[in-house]
């Protein structure tokens, strides 16, 4: 089920205070049109309609495709384990035994996560690859200054693309040797097994740099 409610966003540039559409929720099969601007991250954009200044708004959300069968909830920090226990008691009912959970903190990781799914990719194997990548980064440009490397999805040239950020911005992009890839996807399904069958719903740096070990 979809639930949105409106809130009044304050206009960090002008003063203004405008309404803003939250979503508690979105079921991509009852609103399939607000799909994209959850993929684009729009969701979390609020735009002034006086002065025109965009200003990131985060709120907890979970995202649900049902088709798919795939759950992604964005939730504070303090939330995380409450929502972990509630996700370990959906995966307990025999009907949802094929559904993948996850949980992220913020909503640059909630938006990669539906790409990831999106392009048909293991997000265990990206985390892991970007884990690999970040070395990479490291011995080829030792003086970089970055934050983040995340997962970009297809772009128009066809090709995957893990930009490395900081602050947002891209500062080099590389795209997925999918030889590579299939290595490490082959790695981790051993390791971890099927995604599918997986119980741990926090999938991120931490989680590839231990399982890399």
């Amino acid at each position: 089920m979809s639930i949105e409610q409106q809130a009044n966003v304050t206009c960090p540039v002008c003063g203004r205070a405008s309404a803003f559409t939250i979503w508690q929720s979105i079921n991509t099969t009852e609103n399939p049109e607000m799909k994209e601007a959850f993929r684009d991250g729009s969701v979390f954009r609020f735009r002034c309609p006086k002065c025109g200044a965009e200003t990131p708004v985060s709120y907890p959300c979970l995202y649900h495709e049902m088709e798919q069968q795939i759950m992604i909830y964005l939730v504070d920090e303090e939330a995380v384990e409450k929502t972990r226990e509630i996700f370990n008691k959906g995966k307990a009912d025999p009907k949802n035994h094929h559904y993948i959970y996850r949980i992220v903190t913020m909503p640059h990781d909630f938006i990669e996560k539906i790409r990831i799914f999106d392009a048909g990719r293991d997000d265990r194997t990206v985390e892991v690859y970007k884990h690999l990548l970040a070395h990479t980064v490291a011995d080829t440009y030792p003086d970089l200054d970055y934050d983040a490397i995340r997962y970009d999805g297809y772009s128009d040239d066809g090709k995957e693309y893990l930009d490395v950020l900081k602050g947002g911005e891209v500062l080099t992009s590389a795209t997925i040797d999918e030889a590579l890839y299939e290595r490490l996807d082959e790695a981790v399904t051993v390791q971890h097994g099927a995604i599918r069958h997986g119980k741990e719903w926090v999938i991120d740096d931490k989680w590839a740099a231990a399982a890399i070990g």
